[in-house]
């Protein structure tokens, strides 16, 4: 019968103090601070977590039988400071350890600067953990295709991350054995040529795979021909691989379950025919396409229209120009994520484009050459949440009418265009803003107050280079208890900053960064800073 200590099992507590111990050698460390929970029971005071090792910290146990079920040790060495003194030096951990928790069901080594040697010889022994579904042995370089043999005996294993790991060369190992993996992340390895996962034994292997990460690698467009038998995926990211030529479409035909493809950063051009010859259309169950940073033109906007289940699109940083083609995104009414960044479309906002959009929550529309207003029937995008047009050639005003009556949203990027005239009052109703950048325009006027004052759920806000003109109260922001970023950088010599009135404010915010710079601030004679910042205590 297994010993027990409240809720901790006797046998898997002992194993988890040598695991302390192993590490606590390995860097000659006798720090406090180090998992100062786990304490052996000689040592522990009620309430301090030494008499159930369920309550240790990185843990986590049934609630039912007691036996710890999570193991979450990313990242130990950061716990005594992780300097140049260590330098590289691995930690040889006696992988048998695990062997002592029977339910164990997810382990976290990630970022631990394993000895490849001793994971080597001793992970296959983890086979024994029939219910360990979770492995995470990412950010540990000294691991290289040495472990993959011992890997293929974790036969319940679901989740497998092995990313940013030493993994290389052409990936030709057959994980016929990890029939249950769903989810495979090999993200930033150093893999090129094919992906074999074609089974002698079966028609194809990891038959369970949902999502499969092999971002960052080496990998050209004919490996997109050998996932075609992984017909379970529904999430797959090839983002910043070496392809080129033009998209082919139809080599992902047989991926009917796909809803998540990332080929951002991949150097694909041309068009993306999507058109299939002997089905109506293919991805049909895709929701999120990435082409981030591709080498599509405009017509690419065209051959997007039969995605309909499309709900996230980012089409940002690829080659178009000329007008905006609304009449191409009609179909695509559904989307609530569409990122049109750094494309180079000029003419007037395309509100007609979006006029349908009502479920659009996300529009990035930034680093374009728009010009003129803002138009007023923004208003009908009222579930919109981010909204940037920054970085264009916008030179109008803002109206009564329009942005003041979008009221979910958090984030509101209007930088660096050349709006003018004074800023609406309409504006305080945006009482969900965290995030307002109106910076590099050349808005005037006097910058009320009462405009900040119901904005009380900013995090971060820019007011620079603007010629406003008058006083402004500091304490406007008294109340606003998530402020962390207030920059005022006054492009005259016409603004004042007062930042002492009401006599004796105390700010309910802690900033992380402040400026204001070339602002007239409005001091008791004296005074070399304002008072207010005698309560920062977070300023970097």
């Amino acid at each position: 019968m297994e010993q027990t200590q409240g809720a901790c099992i006797e046998e898997e507590r002992k194993a988890l103090l040598e695991i302390k111990a192993s590490h606590m050698k390995s860097y000659d460390s006798e720090m406090d601070n180090f998992l100062p929970t786990w304490v052996d029971y000689d040592n522990s005071t009620t309430g301090d977590g030494g008499s159930n090792c369920c309550d240790w910290e990185r843990i986590n146990c049934s609630t039912t039988t007691g036996h710890v079920t999570d193991l979450s040790f990313y990242y130990l060495r950061g716990m005594i400071g992780d300097n140049m003194e260590f330098g590289s030096k691995l930690w040889p951990l006696n992988v048998s350890l695990f062997l002592h928790f029977k339910e164990l069901t997810s382990l976290n080594l990630s970022q631990n600067f394993l000895d490849k040697e001793f994971m080597k010889t001793g992970l296959e022994r983890l086979s024994g953990l029939k219910k360990l579904e979770v492995l995470d042995l990412s950010f540990n370089d000294d691991i290289d295709n040495d472990i993959l043999p011992s890997l293929r005996t974790l036969t319940s294993l679901k989740v497998l991350d092995l990313s940013h790991t030493k993994l290389n060369g052409n990936f030709s190992i057959k994980f016929a054995a990890l029939e249950n993996l769903e989810m495979l992340d090999l993200h930033y390895c150093s893999f090129n040529g094919t992906l074999e996962i074609q089974g002698s034994e079966r028609v194809s292997v990891l038959r369970k795979l949902k999502t499969l990460n092999l971002a960052g690698n080496w990998f050209d467009e004919s490996i997109i021909t050998s996932l075609n038998a992984l017909s379970s995926l529904t999430s797959l990211d090839l983002s910043r691989n070496r392809m080129s030529g033009q998209f082919p479409a139809q080599e992902f035909a047989a991926l009917e379950n796909l809803e998540m493809l990332d080929l951002s950063d991949c150097g694909f051009n041309g068009t993306f025919d999507i058109q299939g010859s002997e089905r109506v259309f293919i991805l049909r169950k895709l929701k999120t396409l990435n082409l981030w940073r591709g080498r599509f033109n405009e017509s690419i906007i065209r051959s997007l229209n039969t995605l309909s289940s499309l709900t996230s699109l980012d089409l940002s940083g690829n080659p178009m120009s000329g007008p905006f083609p609304a009449q191409e995104f009609l179909n695509l009414s559904d989307l609530e994520v569409l990122l049109l960044s750094g494309n180079y479309f000029n003419g007037t906002i395309p509100m007609e484009a979006f006029a349908s959009f009502h479920r659009l929550e996300v529009l990035d529309l930034s680093r374009n050459s728009f010009v003129g207003s803002i138009p007023s029937a923004i208003q009908a995008l009222a579930s919109l949440r981010a909204l940037s047009f920054s970085e264009n050639n916008l030179d109008g005003s803002l109206s009564d009418h329009g942005l003041c009556e979008l009221k979910n949203l958090h984030e509101l990027d209007l930088s660096n265009n050349m709006l003018h005239g004074t800023l609406p009052d309409c504006l305080k109703n945006l009482s969900s803003l965290r995030f307002l950048d109106i910076s590099s325009n050349r808005f005037t006027g006097i910058l009320p107050s009462s405009l900040i004052v119901n904005l009380t759920s900013l995090e971060y806000i820019d007011f620079s280079h603007n010629v406003f003109e008058g006083s402004f109260s500091f304490s406007s922001f008294s109340n606003h208890i998530k402020l962390q970023f207030v920059r005022f950088r006054s492009d005259n010599d016409k603004f004042e900053v007062e930042t002492e009135e009401p006599i004796g404010w105390i700010p309910m915010f802690q900033l992380e960064i402040l400026e204001l710079s070339n602002c007239n601030m409005k001091m008791p004679k004296g005074r070399v800073i304002p008072g207010f910042l005698l309560h920062q205590h977070k300023l970097r």
